[in-house]
């Protein structure tokens, strides 16, 4: 191994109501009023989770069509701008920019002089593909997801490991790191309180279970949405249909630092900026397409033989009368971070409403856009080995996926 592969190792483990809504492109929407945790509760509860989307017309190749998108496996030639020592996940990143224009680049670490190593096969580093397929499978049944777009990067005035950023007397240089992914955030204001980002699956669950109630009822935001109409039934029906999602993904990292709550809209309520359209989704969702478990860089992203080594339900249970999905959280995932627990998804209840709900945008996806899920996720260029010796393709990456995409249909039992 060379010595920056193992440079790059140690570094990884070192709404009055009569106002209209206002929308304003990311970056650009008011402070939503977000005091205590009350007010938290009552914007989760309340959050939009879904769009209906035309499914079969989303070009899942192309994406979502934005300005600041990037052609698939472009070169990308930018400048670096700071270091990723600081970030979390062990996947290697840097901040990047052209002009100022600044992004997140996930990058595989290669000397450029030597041939690829066994280290880009290692699964950090698999995210960068894992990542691709599951954000844009989300955005074509209309969960809310980041874009990452697959590139190649060449990172201009460079130091020789980006994750640690420049040392003592280290000239920089330009560097090509290869196939690398960017991400773009949501559009919209996050939306996070006392530098806790995200939410957790557990106080998600408590509160469509009718938790916080009188906490929230003292909260000015939970009496803006109270004046509102809001189908709670329908809620309930995509939360059960992401969390399934979430199991079929196999996403076992899913800590609440790696989901964001968003603000699309704001309107003026009583004197406070209140926003008229929270949103959740899954931030992080690389370590996905894997076989899950405690430790999600051991097979827990983009392995075709452990993906479809794990069912999608674990059975029925007779007593609650509701199927629970498959899925094992992270040992990141059951800790805590402050006050809040990071409340991982751990084998989840799914309503029978919200598997049916799941089940109808899955069969709405045709052949060609399946295909193109695992395409533009460059899933065949990891070189996985079956047993007959020959390389995975994106053919078997399809079948596996239509077997899954089945199993939701037949349900639990």
């Amino acid at each position: 191994m060379s010595r920056f592969a193992i440079s790059i190792l140690s570094s990884l483990f070192l709404i009055s109501c009569s106002h209209t809504p206002n929308r304003y492109p990311a970056g650009e929407i008011k402070k939503p009023y977000l005091k205590n945790r009350p007010d938290r509760y009552a914007y989760l509860q309340y959050a939009s989770i879904l769009e209906d989307v035309d499914i079969p017309s989303r070009n899942i190749l192309r994406g979502p069509q934005r300005e600041d998108a990037f052609e698939n496996n472009s070169m990308v030639n930018c400048h670096f701008s700071k270091a990723g020592k600081h970030k979390s996940g062990a996947t290697p990143k840097f901040d990047c920019k052209i002009k100022k224009d600044k992004f997140k680049v996930k990058f595989t670490p290669r000397n450029p002089d030597e041939k690829l190593t066994d280290l880009m096969y290692k699964d950090y580093e698999k995210e960068i593909y894992a990542e691709v397929a599951a954000t844009r499978l989300m955005w074509a049944l209309g969960f809310y997801a980041d874009t990452v777009y697959p590139v190649r990067v060449l990172c201009k005035d460079c130091p020789t490991n980006p994750v640690l950023g420049f040392q003592e007397n280290e000239s920089p240089q330009s560097i090509y790191w290869g196939e690398s992914s960017i991400e773009r955030k949501l559009d919209g204001r996050e939306m996070e309180l006392e530098k806790i980002p995200g939410w957790t699956w557990q106080e998600m669950n408590n509160l469509v279970a009718g938790a916080h109630q009188k906490q929230m009822s003292q909260s000015i935001v939970n009496a803006y949405f109270k004046a509102q109409s809001f189908d709670k039934k329908k809620f309930n029906t995509e939360w059960n249909a992401l969390k399934l999602l979430a199991a079929f993904l196999k996403h076992n990292d899913n800590k609440a630092d790696n989901q964001r709550m968003m603000c699309f809209e704001t309107v003026e309520f009583q004197g406070k900026t209140i926003c008229s359209q929270p949103v959740i989704y899954i931030q992080d969702i690389g370590s996905s397409f894997g076989g899950g478990g405690k430790i999600p860089n051991r097979g827990g992203k983009a392995s075709l033989k452990d993906w479809a080594s794990k069912p999608v339900f674990k059975g029925y249970d007779a007593e609650k009368q509701l199927c629970q999905a498959a899925l094992t959280a992270s040992f990141r995932a059951q800790s805590y971070l402050g006050w809040i627990f990071r409340g991982g998804l751990q084998d989840p209840y799914i309503n029978e409403e919200g598997r049916l709900l799941l089940s109808h945008k899955l069969d709405a996806l045709t052949d060609e856009q399946i295909e193109q899920i695992f395409t533009v996720a460059r899933m065949d260029h990891l070189k996985e080995v079956k047993a007959d010796g020959s390389y995975v393709t994106i053919a078997d990456w399809v079948r596996v996926f239509k077997e899954k995409r089945d199993e939701v249909r037949k349900g639990c039992r």
